[in-house]
């Protein structure tokens, strides 16, 4: 089960707070997230014993799609950051290029 409130109202809170706010409940839900897809159901929540199977195969499906999701997560994350390295080893050459014609 999720022990976070993952919605409030921002609404009379400046915007750097709001802003602040957002990324520590991103951080929460992440969490909650990784927790959700890689636990046992039948142990996490013992009180809807016997658990019906179809229940556990919705479950597991949504399992399945969030670590699919985050696996994505992880791809485009490693990705940006490769092409950030990228980047910046091109403007230094690109600098150092600029620097020797002058």
């Amino acid at each position: 089960t999720c022990k976070y409130n993952i919605s409030s109202s921002f609404v009379s809170q400046p915007m750097h707070m709001t802003l602040l706010h957002s990324i520590q409940q991103c951080g929460i839900l992440q969490e909650t997230l990784s927790a959700i897809a890689f636990c046992n159901p039948v142990e996490e929540f013992p009180e809807i014993a016997p658990m019906p199977i179809e229940l556990l195969k919705v479950f597991r499906m949504a399992q399945l799609t969030v670590r699919y999701l985050l696996r994505s997560q992880d791809m485009l994350t490693q990705a940006l950051t490769q092409l950030t390295q990228d980047n910046q080893r091109a403007h230094g050459v690109i600098n150092s290029l600029s620097s020797a014609s002058s």
